[in-house]
């Protein structure tokens, strides 16, 4: 039996171990070349955390000594090891200058500590996870964490997060100019450029926005290899925000994290946002994650939609509840290959639709009905449009834009859901369904109601085009769901409301949805008639020839059911 002061000398010994090993000091760098003492720290850690002397097995490169490690195993491997097949144990150590990888699709599960000796290395690749149980961190060693990026061009961004203490950011990126390197800045929602990123680290659970390595192409997408090494993160840790305001943070584990259990556990009631985009600094930066499911942001160029997995190395924007936001690893999944992880007793019936303008996609927003939502605001579940780009397609609930919108289960035929849109380039557009599931999967019809044009279509059949003048619309679409004979679809009257006059690319153009026109005068603002177009027949015109000077044009537009309507616009 152990005595109380060998007891004391065991846990003062493990102290300094810890401290050494946790501080970047000359002392630390000699303690950490001496191989006997980085296992004599294992073995001190070992006693302490199993007293009732776990068996230990041992890889030797070629098999185990004891069999294959369990959950009550100390497992060392002290040869070369690749990972076919998911490893489980109490401890684990590498020495011996093993060469341990493991590669995508596994996940190491270590209920206590790992330590990595000088001369040996652990390596986890993309998609490859290290899971750890037990909360106290006295991990020792660096391991390697591989993460990488969807196709990025030079230019472009990510927000990353590092799942190992003490890496520094130059380092990661070494391609990356100094002056690219950013930390964002709550007050200001602004990204601050980091002074001397050569000299500075990342902090566990911060995200720091990088630009692409300067190598990249301009033209040719490239996958950007993210490479971590440092004493692998583990445990509780609680970060420093600023309550009420949007704070950069990110996962900080070697190992995915549950999106829902991290908003659960952080009590917050927005989305959260992710920059995803590929070299698009017109339009917006960010795709979006509530419960109710993610969008992906097809303005920035980016077909990659988040699910319930918080993915290792990514950092992200959170607005916080509190002045702080906890990670703990309960928190922490085993997730190889970036699949939603379904809860059963949360129904789900979603529908993503896009905005595209003629030349470019606008945004996706997400619109669905699930358990516990409501036709209100719920927190989080429906996720408010983080406003980053003026050309937009949102639900419109409670006078605000929403990107994501839950609704009440049952789901009825009957409802209808306002949307908002909104404009800075006048012209041609589109909606159209992105994808569906659930109910939508099946018979259920979708359609966009065009109050403005008279227009009920079937988004299920095809996607809807358009006309638009330049501003915000928040009562021209709804989303219907009634059969077109229950919706009485007729052409309206030609009226102000439904005639369209806009100037694109220089040219003047006239729609009036589903009336025809007969003729088109121009006028001056003294009133004096300037172009005159007879005989037109169609819903559509155009008038090429005009000089622009943003002077004040009357447009008379008369209906081949001889209505008159006259609509000012600025050419």
């Amino acid at each position: 039996m152990k005595t109380k002061k060998s007891i004391l000398t065991t846990i003062s010994l493990l102290m300094v171990c810890n401290v050494l090993f946790s501080k970047n000091n000359s002392s630390s760098r000699v303690l950490k070349n001496d191989s006997s003492f980085v296992l004599m720290c294992s073995a001190t850690k070992n006693s302490i955390m199993n007293q009732n002397s776990n068996l230990t097995t041992i890889w030797n490169g070629t098999t185990w000594s004891n069999g294959i490690p369990d959950a009550s195993t100390d497992a060392i491997i002290s040869g070369n090891y690749t990972a076919t097949t998911d490893l489980t144990a109490n401890t684990l150590t590498v020495n011996n200058g093993a060469i341990v990888v493991i590669t995508s699709g596994y996940s190491f599960f270590i209920t206590s500590t790992v330590t990595v000796s000088l001369g040996a290395s652990l390596t986890f690749e993309t998609n490859a996870n290290l899971i750890q149980t037990e909360d106290i961190n006295t991990n020792l060693g660096n391991i390697i964490v591989k993460r990488n990026s969807s196709p990025l061009k030079r230019l472009d961004y990510l927000l990353w997060s590092s799942p190992v203490a003490s890496q520094n950011l130059q380092s990661f990126s070494t391609q990356t100019l100094a002056n690219r390197f950013y930390t964002y800045n709550p007050t200001s929602n602004a990204y601050n450029a980091i002074a001397t990123p050569a000299s500075t680290s990342f902090e566990a659970g911060k995200g720091i926005l990088i630009r692409t390595p300067n190598t990249f192409s301009d033209t040719t997408p490239t996958v950007w290899s993210g490479r971590f090494e440092g004493v692998p993160n583990n445990g509780d840790y609680n970060i420093p925000v600023t309550s009420n305001a949007y704070n950069s943070i990110g996962n900080p584990y070697p190992s995915p994290i549950d999106a829902d259990m991290f908003m659960l556990t952080n009590n917050i009631t927005e989305a959260i946002y992710f920059w995803r985009k590929t070299n698009n600094s017109a339009n917006s930066s960010y795709a979006t994650y509530t419960v109710m499911g993610g969008v992906s942001n097809k303005s920035g160029l980016s077909a990659i939609e988040p699910n319930r997995t918080i993915d290792v190395g990514q950092g992200f924007i959170v607005k916080a509840t509190s002045n702080t936001v906890a990670f703990n690893n309960a928190m922490r999944v085993s997730n190889n290959n970036n699949q939603l992880l379904k809860t059963l007793s949360v129904e789900r019936h979603r529908i993503w639709i896009n905005l595209a303008n003629e030349n470019f996609p606008a945004n996706q927003m997400l619109l669905g009905y699930m358990t516990n939502a409501t036709n209100g605001v719920d927190p989080g579940i429906d996720g408010t449009y983080i406003n980053d780009s003026q050309i937009a397609l949102n639900s419109y609930l409670n006078n605000g834009e929403f990107i994501v919108q839950g609704r009440s289960l049952p789901f009825t035929n009957t409802d209808v859901v306002p949307l908002t849109f909104k404009t800075t380039i006048a012209g041609n557009y589109t909606i159209s369904i992105d994808h569906v599931d659930g109910l939508f999967l099946e018979s259920q019809n979708i359609y966009i109601k065009d109050n403005l044009m008279g227009i009920t279509h079937d988004l299920k059949q095809s996607p809807y085009a358009f006309v638009t003048a330049t501003g915000v619309f928040n009562t021209r679409f709804e989303i219907v769901y009634a059969t077109a004979s229950q919706l009485g679809t007729t052409n309206p009257v030609l009226n102000e409301n439904n005639v369209i006059v806009f100037n694109q690319n220089n040219i003047l153009k006239i729609n009036t949805g589903t009336n025809s026109m007969k003729s088109v005068r121009l006028f001056d603002i003294q009133g004096k008639l300037i172009k005159e177009q007879n005989a037109i027949n169609a819903s559509t015109t155009e008038f090429k020839d005009l000089q622009s000077n943003g002077e004040v044009l009357i447009a008379q537009i008369t209906s081949d059911q001889g209505i008159v309507i006259t609509k000012k616009v600025i050419f």
